[in-house]
């Protein structure tokens, strides 16, 4: 985000809200560049959060009260305002910024939203290799 902010990196493969906060930043700081998020026409992996409650959890019940919390309409809103990550909770879109519901890199038009794809996982062969080669490459070897 910064180096983009700061003109160090003129050109980012990146996630969709950090571009979107760079731009904003950029702006704020009256940079003489403007900077914009592309999704290429072919497609591209598409990612969500997911929350989740594990079987052995000590707290269940506080960890329902924080999903609830979390997915209500407003505070996800919130959310999305604040790092301009799309919600999945249609409800909560009434509540975004008009600027950031209406901003494409945010929300993307529907025949953009057709070329997305879910990225399957590799098969334990290669996860293992990738494994592997990135602890080889951590450690200098």
């Amino acid at each position: 985000i910064n180096d983009l902010v700061g003109g160090d990196i003129c050109f980012a493969f990146g996630w969709s809200g950090d571009v979107v906060i760079a731009k904003h930043r950029a702006i704020e700081a009256k940079k003489p560049y403007k900077i914009e998020y592309y999704i290429p026409k072919g497609g591209a992996p598409v990612w969500f959060d997911v929350m989740a409650i594990p079987k052995d959890a000590k707290n269940k019940d506080a960890a329902l009260q924080w999903i609830n919390y979390i997915e209500d309409p407003k505070v996800h809103a919130a959310i999305t305002n604040a790092v301009y990550y799309p919600s999945a909770n249609t409800e909560a879109r009434k509540y975004v910024r008009p600027d950031v519901a209406n901003d494409p890199a945010v929300y993307p038009p529907a025949d953009v939203v057709k070329t997305l794809f879910l990225l399957k996982p590799l098969p334990p062969e290669i996860q293992r290799l990738q494994t592997r080669l990135w602890t080889e490459l951590k450690s200098g070897r």
